[in-house]
């Protein structure tokens, strides 16, 4: 095997291959293929510089932009809030969307400590059903954030709108999330 570096590479990235090599051949003669490779892949984890640390970086400070500008632009519920628009007069306040969330009838995501309930998902205090049925509909893999940015986000199959300004259409917003399980070809 030939390694060829960078010509520019810091030594001290030139030591951390040069060790990291050596290491590899201490170790191959005692392992068996699929647990040399994980090794590798180990110390390669450790060793090696992380080419892609500041591209996640900027990932992460952007998303949590977005998060940031969600939560500030989408009217948002507490639980606490939840419970008093349903009318609940349960002494724990935050019963009331902790059943609903359970259900499945409503989502949440959870910003900055705090747990928010996007208020588009209720009418005359309680779920609209549409909620319900588009969560069923969408990708079980989807992260709570994930479904979050769905709602707010326009869709070709809503004519451009975006679910949460297309509820009162029940069957066209689940349709649309059931979309999302689709294969994308292309």
């Amino acid at each position: 095997m030939v390694i060829r570096l960078k010509p520019d590479l810091p030594e001290g990235h030139r030591r951390s291959v040069k060790t990291f090599f050596q290491t590899m051949v201490r170790v191959s003669g005692s392992l068996e293929e699929s647990r040399l490779e994980d090794a590798i892949n180990k110390l390669a984890d450790v060793i090696l510089p992380d080419e892609l640390g500041e591209a996640r970086g900027v990932l992460a400070a952007d998303n949590l932009e977005l998060r940031d500008r969600f939560i500030a632009e989408v009217p948002q519920l507490t639980s606490a809030e939840i419970g008093n628009r349903a009318g609940s007069s349960a002494r724990n306040l935050y019963a009331t969307a902790a059943r609903w969330k359970k259900a499945g009838d409503i989502f949440s995501v959870h910003h900055r400590g705090t747990e928010y309930f996007p208020a588009f998902q209720l009418r005359d205090g309680r779920p609209h059903p549409a909620i319900k049925k588009a969560l069923v509909a969408l990708p079980e893999n989807l992260s709570p954030w994930q479904r979050a940015f769905w709602f707010v986000s326009t869709n070709g199959w809503l004519d451009d709108k975006a679910p949460m300004d297309a509820l009162d259409d029940i069957d066209a917003v689940a349709a649309a999330a059931a979309r999302e399980r689709q294969e994308v070809i292309g």
